[in-house]
Parts: structure tokens; sequence; C-alpha cells
């Protein structure tokens, strides 16, 4: 088995951008699958590799822990509740 050669061409923390560069036939873009959803079912776009490829994301929420407003408070109870409705 022969080792992956390849050359970063683009880095950005901006999944839009990275998705128009791999939509263009620039390489291949590793972007969360709810930005890619309608590309893949036009088949503008194909998912490479197997699962093993798949990389688990974890998101987290910060906030200044000084900023006192209510709706700030109210958001942060909910979050911390699980999300339901956050309305």
């Amino acid at each position: 088995q022969r080792n992956l050669r390849y050359t970063t061409v683009y880095e950005t923390a901006m999944a839009d951008s990275l998705k128009s560069m791999a939509l263009q036939g620039m390489g291949v873009a590793w972007v969360p699958r709810l930005s890619v959803v309608n590309e893949l079912e036009r088949g503008e776009l194909a998912i490479c590799g197997g699962p093993q490829w798949f990389v688990p994301q974890e998101i987290r929420l910060y906030r200044c822990a000084l900023v006192r407003k209510a709706a700030i408070r109210l958001l942060w109870r909910k979050l911390e509740g699980g999300l339901g409705s956050v309305e």
C-alpha cells in the first residue's frame, strides 16, 4: 500500500470556502456534512474514503462570566438544561 502524498493548497475555518474550492475541482475538503448535503444529493460532490475518515466534532459554547444580562442568563440556563426550545 502506498502512502498518500498531498499538498495543502488552502486552509480556512470557513466551510463554504472549502466547499467552493472542492466544487471548482481544486482537491478535497474536510467539511461538516450539513454544509454539503445539497451538493451530495445533486451529485456535485462525493464522499471520499470510508467511515475511518469521518471525524467526530465537539462544539463548545463560552460566554463572559461578567455579563449579567437577563436574556443571556436565561439562554445559558436553557442550554445547561438541554436545548429543547430556546425561544
